[in-house]
């Protein structure tokens, strides 16, 4: 008897689970285009959640992280192949690289995203500690 207990019980999580997935996804289709917007315009956004405990956990964790990434030192150098394209300025979200007398220079900003070293078409970003043996690469279908 108590094993069908626990099948209708897992039964009926299951159903409450894809109901909550299902309303999520029709949150995210309403507003996708307000998303992309907030994304493609790099504008502020505030975290967003139905409890304000929440909220505030998430803030608080979310301002560590970020005062811990700036308190590190970007390690990256930029070798004789960079072409200046300036993807590297263009790709990265904190606006943390810009070039400097001809000399790709980044501002003690960094998020560590890593999206100038995966998407330098030359290759010439690098870490100062490199051995050279490291993978790059990015999603195709983001451009």
């Amino acid at each position: 008897m108590s094993i069908l207990v626990m099948i209708a019980s897992r039964s009926n999580s299951i159903s409450l689970y894809q109901k909550k997935k299902a309303a999520a996804m029709q949150s995210f289709d309403s507003r996708k285009n307000e998303i992309i917007e907030v994304i493609k315009n790099r504008k502020k956004n505030l975290f967003e959640s139905n409890s304000f405990a929440l909220n505030l956990l998430g803030s608080l964790v979310h301002e560590k992280a970020i005062s811990t990434f700036k308190n590190r030192r970007c390690n990256f150098c930029v070798n004789d192949q960079c072409i200046k394209c300036r993807v590297c300025e263009k790709v990265c979200p904190r606006n943390n690289i810009v070039l400097v007398n001809d000399k790709l220079s980044w501002k003690h900003d960094c998020e560590l995203c890593y999206g100038c070293y995966q998407w330098c078409p030359k290759g010439a970003i690098d870490f100062k500690e490199s051995k050279g043996n490291e993978s790059r690469g990015h999603n195709s279908k983001i451009v």
